[in-house]
């Protein structure tokens, strides 16, 4: 009696394992195909991240009408505050595309980078960001377009400053 009994339990836990292990590679595939399906931003038009009122503002509406559909290969956002010297040290990376094989080169972007904060007063110094967009395919020498923007504001609504900081890098 106890070998009928074995065998049917071990062909219950066998077929239970295999429907997991096919049920987890489903799930796997179909994740993966997902993610690869969504399209990544790849200009500045499509990118929420993107300042672009601030880089309109700058270029004007016709070349960012060219500039805003240019396809980028990457792009790092950095965090960090304006000092009193107006640069913006020890910058922090908030975000990277597609990998982060270019935050070194970014953080050595940012060193440059200076910002006349606009301020109420007081000792609060003023946050900013900066955007690296990599332009790289088909480019020799490769070209980076390098963005700060002061982002303080008070209270919920109010903003303050507007202070900005736009340059092409070729490297």
């Amino acid at each position: 009696m106890e070998n009928s009994k074995h065998p049917f339990v071990s062909r219950v836990a066998f077929s239970g394992c295999v429907a997991m292990a096919v049920s987890l590679i489903a799930f796997a595939v179909s994740g993966c195909q997902h993610a690869g399906s969504k399209n990544p931003p790849m200009t500045l038009d499509s990118n929420p991240d993107a300042p672009k009122d601030a880089i309109q503002k700058f270029y004007g509406t016709e070349q960012w009408n060219y500039v805003k559909n240019l396809k980028y290969d990457a792009f790092v956002i950095l965090r960090g505050y304006v000092s009193s010297n107006y640069t913006i040290p020890n910058a922090r990376i908030i975000k990277s595309f597609p990998d982060t094989t270019r935050d070194a080169l970014a953080r050595e972007f940012s060193k440059d980078i200076r910002l006349t904060p606009v301020t109420v007063g007081g000792r609060i110094r003023a946050a900013a960001e900066i955007y690296v967009y990599f332009y790289e395919s088909g480019l020799n020498p490769r070209q980076a377009l390098v963005i700060a923007k002061q982002q303080s504001s008070i209270g919920p609504t109010a903003s303050v400053g507007g202070d900005l900081y736009l340059i092409t890098v070729t490297y």
